[in-house]
């Protein structure tokens, strides 16, 4: 059965008749409660209902006598909605929904057993006689509707947009672009919520494929699917994010590409609080001057590799002209594993970076972790964070750094590291004294070296002794001896600011003199003007020094206090004139002390998270008790309460 709510449509589909307004008479609540359920209660049915611009060329002004040569309009020249509900079954060639500037198109199949089948178009037409600038489109999927399709675009053209939304037990059967437009400047943005709501789908699909486009699994919404591109062409943005315990992504039957973030474009995937992703490869960062970002943030959050290995920084070892640049984090409980081997800046001119931090934080490999294999990598291992792999090997344009308190096991410490770059090994300002074996490994070769910051390396034994900071005051030049102290603990007495310096140890006596002084109000000011919202400068600090040469590493600790988050903090260099994000891959925080590597002693700063000011927290808590005793006075009165 349909339901017309367009008055210009034909006689043959009946029209629901409008009576006049009347003053509204007071309901009482208890009367409408169970009007409302029995409306809910009674049976479903079968209906198409469609508002405004709904139409097809061939097939007529009703969606139930449109079939599988049909091309259909869901707001062509003005809006227009389509709702399938009921049990109801629609089906066209190919449905175009949002197709031409300034049109909204909506799409909702609702209630299980509704469903609609063929290729969509959601926010414009790829050439398909629209005017090429498209309008928005909306596909809805809720109470268990679905849609299945071969791949449908989402944000056809330029300025146009397409939204998916999937709640309620949803279904969507099929592939995907979002973002898709064929020249860029389009939008694409898909929203799986809940438990039981679902993509499904045989098909390669892309985030980003030439404009913006962004993915979202939340609240138990799933996706299972060949595989996936996260930025696609050059110019593209893609965003997937996996939020939440049970959602999840799996795509684990393209052993070949997996899941790519950044093929040519920027991409994005977030895995936070306990979602997961599973794929058979993964790669990151794979061609041109593309860039990949991977969050895995929080206890149960996990990317799972399988035997196609993982791929950071460029596409193979052979392949050239790849000037990308790649990052993952792991931290704060997440988890990153691979049943095979782990290569950090893949191709010659790309780079690799994977950080691994916080206590149970963790990244597993089967084979190899390769620091570098023709490109140049980066791993960095802090804050309490482990990496086990069968074997190391890192090549000569690239480092690891670890601190002292987490671990990187080789082989359950009986494999082999082939260090022909560099391992640093670090002690932050709050490190006790006494002597650290980081790394387990049964054989060490290659020609790199091994950097002890704060502390004096024991190459026989791999490990590090690190001694008692040396302390000073803020402003005042303090002066140690190399061969007998490698760390500086200064503290500005009026503030209670602190900062630490770990250097390396001479085998000589050779002193080194540095002065840590606060960095005044107004060069602060500009940085803050540079903060996104809710971001705040934390420590800011300019130093100098003698008998330390340019160039030489200084792990530098910065006193920012507890309670912040590892993804919130960044790093920032001042050169006397202007602020620049410091591009460091090393940082850690721990006891209240933000860490990272320096090549140069000039003035830096870390910014954070704002804290909420105490008047407001305050009111915050007082809010919630207020609250709590409302609650509990509704509760213990009379029912009329």
């Amino acid at each position: 059965m349909k339901k017309n709510k367009n008055p210009q449509q034909p006689s043959s589909v009946r029209n629901r008749r409008e009576t006049p307004a009347r003053p509204a008479e007071p309901i009482h609540p208890v009367l409408l409660a169970a009007a409302l359920a029995g409306l809910w209660a009674g049976p479903a049915q079968a209906a198409f209902t469609i508002t405004g611009d709904v139409s097809s060329p061939s097939g007529g002004a009703d969606p139930a006598n449109w079939g599988a040569g049909t091309i259909g309009f869901v707001g062509n020249t003005s809006d227009g909605t389509l709702t399938v509900d009921g049990g109801s079954a629609g089906t066209a060639m190919s449905l175009r929904v949002g197709r031409n500037p300034g049109v909204t198109g909506t799409l909702t199949v609702d209630g299980a057993g509704s469903s609609w089948t063929g290729n969509l178009l959601v926010g414009g037409d790829l050439g398909g006689g629209g005017t090429g600038n498209g309008g928005t489109g909306i596909v809805n999927l809720t109470n268990g509707g679905t849609i299945s399709s071969g791949t449908v675009t989402f944000g056809a053209y330029p300025n146009a947009t397409g939204i998916l939304n999937i709640n309620t037990g949803g279904h969507f059967i099929g592939g995907f672009f979002l973002g898709g437009g064929s020249t860029g400047g389009s939008t694409g943005i898909a929203t799986v919520d809940g438990v039981g709501s679902s993509i499904m789908g045989t098909n390669f699909s892309t985030v980003g494929s030439s404009g913006y486009g962004h993915l979202k699994l939340i609240n138990g919404g799933s996706m299972t699917n060949k595989g996936g591109t996260i930025g696609g062409l050059p110019g593209s943005i893609g965003i997937v994010s996996v939020d939440g315990i049970g959602s999840q992504w799996t795509a684990t039957t393209d052993s070949t590409s997996g899941i790519i973030v950044g093929a040519r474009g920027e991409g994005r995937l977030e895995i936070t609080n306990g979602g997961s992703v599973s794929t058979t490869t993964g790669r990151t960062g794979r061609l041109a001057a593309s860039a990949g970002r991977v969050i895995v943030d929080g206890q149960g959050s996990e990317w799972s590799i399988g035997t196609g290995g993982l791929f950071v920084g460029g596409n193979n070892p052979t392949t050239t002209g790849v000037t990308s640049n790649s990052l993952i984090t792991v931290t704060d409980g997440a988890a990153l594993s691979v049943q095979a081997d782990a290569l950090l800046g893949v191709s010659a001119g790309a780079v690799g970076a994977l950080m691994v931090a916080g206590a149970g934080s963790a990244m597993t490999s089967t084979g190899t972790l390769a620091i570098g294999s023709a490109g140049e990598g980066h791993a960095s291992v802090t804050d309490g964070g482990t990496v086990t792999a069968s074997s190391l090997a890192i090549n000569n344009a690239s480092l690891l750094t670890t601190d002292l308190g987490s671990s990187v096991a080789v082989g359950g410490g009986a494999g082999t590291i082939t260090n022909d770059g560099t391992i640093r090994i670090a002690a932050g300002a709050a490190a006790s004294s006494g002597s650290y074996t980081p790394i387990a490994a049964g054989t060490w070769a290659g020609t790199g070296s091994v950097q002890a910051l704060g502390g004096v390396y024991d190459p026989a034994n791999h490990a590090v002794t690190v001694s008692t900071a040396a302390t000073g005051t803020a402003g005042v030049a303090t002066t140690i001896d190399l061969s007998a102290t490698q760390r500086l603990l200064i503290t500005d007495p009026d503030t209670g600011q602190a900062v630490g310096a770990g250097f390396q140890a001479t085998d000589t006596p050779s002193t080194t003199g540095l002065t840590a002084s606060l960095m005044d109000g107004s060069q602060v000011s500009s940085l803050k003007n540079l903060l996104d919202p809710g971001k705040t400068v934390l420590s800011a600090w300019d130093f100098s020094a003698t008998g330390h040469a340019p160039g030489d590493p200084v792990y530098l600790s910065f006193g920012v206090g507890a309670g912040q988050r590892f993804l919130d903090l960044a790093i920032w260099h001042f050169d006397g004139k202007t602020w620049d994000k410091y591009l460091n891959t090393d940082l850690a925080y721990a006891n209240g002390f933000a860490s990272f590597v320096a090549t140069g002693l000039s003035a830096y700063a870390v910014s954070g998270a704002a804290p909420v000011p105490v008047p407001a927290a305050a009111w915050l808590f007082a809010s919630s008790i207020a609250a709590l005793v409302g609650l509990a006075r509704r509760k213990d009165g009379p029912a009329s309460a």
